[in-house]
């Protein structure tokens, strides 16, 4: 697969860190060839831009995601330094989706995920790279991440929407479901807030 690579900001001890190993370091897929072809069956090459909020985005940006989110965000994998990696999917000339990563805190330590966007904007699959979790097969399953699948960036899902993956779930369990689907409404927001706003 060919690869057209714009990258806007990234130091060279970032460029050398393991992804999504530390603070304001960008969480990027580890096999990107290979992940993206799987994700978006019918691509041919892909484009690599990273934006960082506080320079790209407008200035109240991460503000008003929080307020959306009501919730703070983590200083770790959130602040306004974190880069972000958005994988824009050509099939031929054609713009035919988009992958971002963006990094969780679960119970038992930190989770990369990654949300495919058809076109139009909404959900076409969710990639879950890493998580420290005993049901990380549950969150992984088809069952856990079709339920986000009727969402995008003109629909946050809620609580109220996704169930936990398992039946009588664990308390950590259950917090880590929590962690799940604020990761992924975060996501939305990055899409919809930063990237979709963002001029060259």
């Amino acid at each position: 697969m060919r690869v057209l690579i714009f990258i806007f900001t990234l130091a060279l001890t970032q460029a050398m860190m393991p992804a999504c190993a530390l603070a304001a370091v960008n969480c990027t897929l580890e096999h990107p060839d290979r992940d993206i072809k799987r994700l978006v069956k019918d691509s041919t090459t892909y484009r690599v831009r990273e934006l960082i909020p506080f320079r790209h985005g407008k200035k109240d940006l991460l503000k008003s995601i929080a307020r959306t989110l009501d919730s703070e965000l983590d200083p770790e994998f959130e602040s306004g330094e974190t880069p972000y990696t958005f994988y824009a999917v050509y099939k031929g000339n054609e713009n035919v989706a988009l992958v971002l990563g963006t990094t969780a805190r679960v119970v038992a330590g930190p989770m990369q995920l990654f949300v495919v966007y058809a076109r139009k904007g909404g959900i076409q699959d969710i990639f879950v790279q890493k998580i420290s979790s005993k049901d990380a097969p549950a969150f992984r399953s088809k069952f856990y991440r079709e339920q986000y699948f009727k969402f995008g960036i003109n629909s946050l899902p809620t609580e109220a929407d996704v169930r936990p993956p398992i039946r009588s779930p664990s308390n950590d369990t259950i917090r880590d479901h929590h962690s799940f689907l604020r990761a992924v409404r975060f996501n939305i927001l990055l899409v919809k807030e930063l990237y979709n706003n963002f001029k060259e």
